[in-house]
């Protein structure tokens, strides 16, 4: 009798790749809190970092932030060196974040606000400018003044 021929190996389904997007996930979890917690002091950032969000279309607004955080070419979140598998996790779960989006369109509506107030900008350092350069000749004068006036009476 002919043997009968081997049972097929039933399929196994290759859960590696599922806990290696769960690993990720996991190990996205802290660079996005870095993230959400540098967009929500936008109003601390420099100026030339305001002018540069400002100036973005408002529909790539979240999905350009997303990438530049995460590209971390500064190092302040700590993905500089990180794979790009990792920096792509951190964007593509900062974009699914309602609350990145909310935080971010409530700052910059914030830096708006105050521009328009006029208490930013350009035009509040050239006022302090211009409010230092006068102190300055005004107490420069003084001086001057006083020494004449002390080398007049010598």
């Amino acid at each position: 009798c002919p043997e009968p021929p081997p049972p097929h190996p039933t399929p196994q389904h290759d859960t590696s790749e599922a806990t290696d997007t769960s690993k990720l996930t996991a190990e996205a979890a802290p660079y996005v809190t870095k993230c959400l917690q540098a967009v929500a002091a936008l109003a601390t950032w420099p100026q030339q970092a305001h002018h540069w969000l400002l100036g973005l279309k408002s529909e790539h607004l979240v999905d350009t932030l997303a990438r530049t955080l995460s590209e971390d070419t500064t190092g302040h979140f700590g993905l500089k060196k990180q794979s790009s598998e990792l920096k792509a996790e951190v964007s593509r779960q900062l974009k699914a974040s309602s609350k990145f989006s909310t935080t971010l369109h409530a700052e910059l509506a914030k830096i708006k606000a105050k521009r328009s107030d006029g208490q930013t900008g350009t035009s509040a350092f050239s006022r302090e400018m211009s409010i230092g350069m006068i102190v300055g000749l005004a107490a420069g004068w003084m001086l001057c003044s006083l020494y004449r006036r002390s080398k007049e009476s010598s």
